[in-house]
């Protein structure tokens, strides 16, 4: 829970409805309230006015990165934790300067459950359970 009382509201992009509803299922068993979007059907004006406390953000596509950039460059986002999830390693790694100096948390898919909620939980700056393993890394 947030010092407001309710759960933290995460908003995720992607391009595939199976991500979106997988993603649905896992976090909303972990007690978070989620809205899900399609990639191409988003755009910044609509996530401001859905004030998530974190977007999860496939990445990967042209309108993915966009987005990415929207969210980093706009006074109302440009703070907002920003996790991308994503089975694009090559392209993630050559802009992983870029995506440190973001803020931007990386999971690479396929992802394990365990981790994804880990790194969204530390994003949001909520206590992590101590018994959690190391991230799985990229191969």
């Amino acid at each position: 829970m947030y010092s407001d009382g309710q759960p933290p509201h995460i908003l995720v992009v992607n391009d595939s409805p199976a991500i979106l509803d997988l993603k649905r299922e896992i976090f909303e068993e972990e007690g978070f309230r989620l809205t899900t979007r399609i990639t191409h059907e988003t755009g910044l004006k609509e996530i401001v006015s859905f004030a998530p406390d974190l977007v999860i953000l496939g990445y990967g596509l042209e309108g993915e990165s966009a987005l990415l950039h929207q969210l980093r460059t706009n006074s109302r986002t440009k703070h907002l934790p920003v996790v991308l999830c994503t089975g694009a390693v090559r392209q993630t790694e050559v802009n992983k300067p870029e995506l440190e100096a973001l803020g931007v948390a990386v999971v690479y898919k396929p992802f394990d459950i365990d981790h994804l909620v880990h790194v969204v939980r530390s994003a949001l700056g909520l206590g992590v359970a101590s018994d959690e393993s190391t991230p799985p890394q990229p191969q």
